[in-house]
């Protein structure tokens, strides 16, 4: 009699995974809040074509200071395969421990095979102290021109 088959899957496909859009639109959803009203955040998804012509999905995830004639920076971008979500690459300078050690001419980026690993890396960049000191500054800033306002 044939041995049977063995089921050759590493485990149970997770239903509740999401998208990196969806990862990234939900910390966006919270930067105004976190700021007192301060700074805004948006997703910008663009498509096009990756290496070997394959279509991609791009999104940057982008901070915005209205109060400073809607002066907006760019944090990360998060590349897929388009359709797909995983794997993604994420790009961000404030992924570098220290940017004195890095190349002009190369942005870190993280390579995530799956969600856990694109929500440590965003965590990563979202909870550096380099991001954390440059979102300061602009509220730093903010702040001035308001007093600046007020007092005249």
């Amino acid at each position: 009699m044939p041995e049977a088959v063995p089921i050759l899957w590493t485990k149970k496909f997770d239903r509740r995974v999401l998208t990196p859009l969806a990862v990234l639109r939900v910390q966006a959803s919270k930067v105004k809040e976190l700021s007192d009203g301060l700074l805004d955040a948006a997703v910008i998804t663009t498509e096009g074509a990756g290496e070997e012509g394959k279509p991609v999905q791009t999104h940057s995830f982008e901070i915005s200071a209205p109060a400073l004639d809607h002066y907006t920076r760019s944090i990360l971008t998060a590349e897929h395969d388009n359709p797909g979500a995983y794997p993604v690459s994420v790009t961000s300078w404030y992924l570098a421990h220290d940017r004195r050690n890095s190349s002009l001419d190369e942005t870190p980026c993280a390579y995530c095979q799956n969600q856990d690993e694109f929500v440590e890396a965003i965590k990563k960049v979202l909870q550096s102290a380099r991001l954390t000191g440059f979102l300061e500054s602009l509220i730093a800033q903010i702040n001035d021109a308001e007093a600046v306002t007020t007092s005249v």
